[in-house]
């Protein structure tokens, strides 16, 4: 009885070993295509000034809110925008499109009443 105690208890680390080296071996075998830069901690992240910002309502059904436009008082690559409701639900644009710093982001299925705040994150 002791001997298969023992017996299961080594191979079960023997098994928890091989699990574990096999995890660092692929873990050490990743490499990067090219040179590149990544990194973590913290700094100044200086935000977008969102204006003008214009409710658009659906044509066929009124109570929708169909796009929202707004301008970025500067250039944006990136950019999401998202309606949040009273009961905090947030939903996002399923499109951004801009013309300049102009930006026009339409929605589905969210109702004017509903909206109760509107969110835009832009990125460099």
């Amino acid at each position: 009885m002791i001997h298969s105690r023992i017996f299961r208890s080594l191979a079960i680390l023997i098994v928890a070993l091989a699990f574990a080296s096999t995890a660092y071996a692929m873990a050490a075998s990743n490499t990067l295509a090219d040179a590149g830069k990544a990194g973590d901690g913290n700094n100044t992240v200086s935000g977008y000034t969102v204006t003008g910002v214009t409710y658009n309502l659906d044509t066929v059904n009124p109570a929708l809110i169909a796009s929202v436009e707004f301008d970025l008082d500067a250039a944006a690559s990136s950019v999401q925008a998202s309606l949040t409701d009273a009961a905090l639900t947030e939903t996002f644009a399923d499109a951004c499109t801009n013309t300049g710093n102009h930006w026009t982001c339409t929605f589905t299925g969210v109702t004017a009443l509903d909206a109760a705040s509107f969110r835009v994150i832009a990125a460099q």
